[in-house]
């Protein structure tokens, strides 16, 4: 059994220096072209090792002034060809992809998650300090005689 690596559209956006915007415009035309991605349950794009090199000589031929949907015939084209001489994927392939897509979302959500952290740890730290302030402020102000006190004081 073959395992198929499985990536999200930012790790290919940053493996093959595009946006991510730009990776889903790539898959949207190859699907229109005919290519059919994996997709989560979620419905998000579940790219695997064919689907990024698809992508990649989608890149090439648009580099080379190819138009997006030649670019994307030729890449599904490719697929074709690629999957026709590579071994029939079994459902347990099928369930192994799924599982790294999983695995690899799930990661991506624990960065961003610990990036949350951090920020809501810096805004409690940002209010305290504000809270502390003002109470600093009220104190001064408590302590600090009136005008008129000073005026006319007895």
């Amino acid at each position: 059994m073959e395992v198929t690596n499985v990536f999200t559209t930012k790790q290919v956006a940053d493996a093959l220096s595009l946006s991510s915007s730009s990776i889903r415009k790539y898959c949207a035309t190859m699907e229109e072209a005919g290519h059919v991605f994996a997709k989560s349950e979620q419905g998000a794009r579940i790219l695997t090792d064919i689907d990024v090199q698809a992508i990649e000589r989608m890149k090439k031929l648009i580099g080379k002034g190819a138009k997006y949907p030649q670019a994307a015939e030729q890449a599904v084209k490719a697929v074709k060809v690629t999957e026709i001489m590579a071994p029939k994927e079994t459902q347990e392939d099928r369930n192994d992809a799924h599982m790294h897509a999983i695995i690899a979302v799930m990661k991506e959500m624990r960065n961003e998650m610990q990036e949350l952290r951090k920020e809501v740890q810096e805004l409690k730290e940002v209010n305290e300090a504000q809270t502390l302030m003002i109470e600093a402020k009220a104190q001064e102000e408590a302590v600090k005689p009136s005008i008129w006190d000073r005026l006319f004081r007895k």
